[in-house]
């Protein structure tokens, strides 16, 4: 998902779920939606904003940068080069 609410997050994993909020960029939400049209897909950009990325790296939002869901979510169309570049 983009985002969720606390009491969603909550209510999602009181039945056993899990939830990772991830940010796609308009063209890989498209590759996303319509894989057929492209013959290889992009790589997600990072979130635009300094506040998107600080949403985005919140382990309490579930975020996919923050380091606990980092560890078990994996993007696989995601461009880790752009996540050390905005850390140096």
């Amino acid at each position: 998902v983009s985002r969720a609410s606390e009491a969603a997050i909550k209510r999602v994993e009181a039945l056993g779920g899990r939830v990772v909020c991830v940010y796609h960029n308009r063209l890989a939400l498209r590759a996303l939606l319509h894989p057929h049209k492209f013959a290889v897909l992009p790589k997600s950009a990072m979130p635009m904003t300094a506040k998107l990325r600080k949403a985005y790296s919140d382990p309490a939002r579930r975020g996919f940068l923050a380091p606990e869901i980092s560890q078990v979510y994996t993007p696989t169309s995601f461009n880790f080069e752009r996540v050390e570049q905005a850390k140096a």
